[in-house]
């Protein structure tokens, strides 16, 4: 088995059945989809009895959090190569072209630029509701080193070079780098931030990481996704958290306050972090300037004061001191912000001639279909290093 595709899914039977026919639409026998489904209803069940295809394993477990049903299912992976879906998600039919060139090849991890999005109808914000975005690209590819890149992470967990590190979600990973992780740690994920935990911890083993500026995949965006509750129309990520039975144990990092990215990412690089037996990173971490990124990225006047609070709780010199460090961090935090808002939209306004919006779309297979042919119009080839012999992989599928 060369392929194995991953679909965790509880209780979202419409958009996982069309992210299963996604990947499904593969033309490949060397592939099995792996749906892992603990919803709480028989939903999903009743649709994939109706599809004939031995390459689809639907699993049902008990109800359990992301985390425990993401490790479930990695246990039960077959392939030489691993990619985690969202159920919300979209799967391009290249990526066996690409998995098949990195068996070849020996890649150990390749990672996309995540350019193409669907929001699909009914998401809390009507504005994008039902659309496609599609980003620049020019299908190139270049390698990065994974220590190198987690390196950078350590010194504020952000995600400015997360798309560079060895990742197991919208991602291709060699299996046994996650059989290492499992038998070193004791299990494969921990923390509420699956994906982030991964990409730290796989560092520790993956040499060398491949990036493909191409979509192969779409992210989705559904109505039950983490994304819409975290939209400023619901706010509502502690649903998230509710369905751990036990969170993991809090260390210096987590705030008592959910829903903060930038702090659950510092988690899920801490975990990674001890679990691995990397403990000499931990100094590298900037704690007040990790706090301020908080503050910066909050409106409400209550989570601002629960962050200080909690902050001044673990700060290691006094308070006057440490209200002073973590002041000057914020002030710096606005002025790199608005530096970066700024360059961001001079930067969006010279690509405004390579990016894409499409309305109406009303799911992920057709959202597929239209990047494809989007892509086709566009004549944009996946370009693999010629150091290992391959020519371009043409998009020419239907």
């Amino acid at each position: 088995m060369l392929f194995t595709i991953i679909i965790p899914t509880r209780n979202r039977a419409s958009t996982a059945i069309e992210c299963i026919h996604s990947a499904l639409s593969i033309n490949a026998e060397d592939i099995e989809v792996l749906v892992h489904d603990c919803s709480e209803n028989e939903d999903l069940v009743e649709l994939t009895n109706k599809i004939n295809d031995a390459r689809l394993r639907h699993v049902r477990v008990k109800p359990c959090s992301m985390t425990e049903n993401w490790n479930q299912a990695a246990a039960l992976a077959r392939g030489d190569y691993v990619m985690f879906l969202g159920d919300d998600d979209g799967l391009h039919l290249n990526t066996i072209d690409v998995v098949r060139w990195a068996k070849l090849s020996g890649i150990e991890a390749i990672v996309h630029a995540h350019v193409a999005y669907y929001w699909w109808p009914g998401f809390p914000d009507m504005r994008v509701a039902s659309r496609l975005r599609m980003r620049g690209y020019t299908g190139k590819s270049s390698f990065y080193n994974a220590k190198v890149e987690f390196e950078k992470s350590t010194y504020v967990a952000t995600i400015s070079n997360f798309c560079y590190l060895p990742n197991i979600y919208q991602a291709i990973i060699r299996r046994d780098f996650l059989e290492t992780l499992r038998i070193t740690c004791g299990r494969y994920f921990f923390t509420t931030i699956v994906d982030a935990y991964a990409a730290f911890a796989l560092s520790a083993y993956v040499r060398r990481v491949c990036f493909i500026d191409y979509p192969l995949t779409i992210s989705g965006m559904s109505p039950g996704s983490n994304s819409a509750r975290i939209s400023k129309q619901v706010r509502n990520i502690d649903q998230h958290f509710l369905e751990y039975e036990a969170l993991p144990e809090k260390n210096f990092i987590s705030p008592p306050a959910t829903g903060i990215t930038i702090l659950q990412m510092a988690e899920a690089l801490y975990q990674a972090i001890v679990n691995t037996n990397r403990k000499q990173y931990l100094r590298n971490i900037n704690i007040p300037r990790l706090y301020a990124i908080a503050l910066v990225s909050r409106q409400s006047f209550r989570e601002h004061l629960d962050i200080v609070r909690y902050y001044l709780h673990i700060a290691k010199h006094g308070a006057i001191v440490s209200l002073f460090t973590l002041f000057c961090y914020f002030a710096f935090e606005i002025v790199h912000r608005t530096h970066y808002h700024v360059s961001r939209f001079i930067k969006r306004r010279s690509e405004t001639a390579s990016e894409a919006v499409f309305g109406d779309i009303p799911g992920i297979q057709s959202a597929m279909e239209v990047m494809q042919d989007e892509i086709r119009r566009r004549g944009i080839t996946i370009q693999l290093p010629d150091a290992y012999g391959n020519n371009p992989l043409s998009d020419n599928k239907k």
